[in-house]
């Protein structure tokens, strides 16, 4: 019984993170965030957990988050869910700096976690 828990789990986790793009993004296009799926999907590698903080940012990624709701995105870090979906919000948080487009901490300045 604990192993066809553990199996129904582990589709169930594989299939949200399969779906990960198409879940945070609305029926209207705009995305979550206003970051549309392609932009989303673009920044994953660098947000994943474990990844290089100094690989480099895709230029979809920075041009997706130059039009983002960066509000929106910084009240996420505390999101018990990114880490469900394999972000690290400590590097998602450095993207805006390594795009140059301003530290998380400027962007975020006055926000609750």
């Amino acid at each position: 019984m604990a192993i066809r828990f553990l199996t129904t789990t582990t589709v169930s986790l594989l299939a949200a993170l399969l779906l990960f793009p198409t879940i945070l993004v609305s029926s209207d296009g705009s995305g979550f965030c206003n970051m549309t799926q392609k932009g989303i999907v673009a920044c994953k590698p660098v947000m994943t957990i474990g990844a290089d903080p100094a690989m480099p940012v895709a230029d979809d990624c920075c041009t997706a988050l130059r039009v983002a709701n960066i509000p929106c995105l910084c009240a996420q870090r505390s999101n018990p869910m990114i880490k469900y979906f394999g972000i690290d919000p400590n590097l998602a948080l450095s993207i805006p700096s390594r795009c140059n487009i301003g530290s998380s901490a400027d962007l975020c300045k006055g926000l609750k976690p």
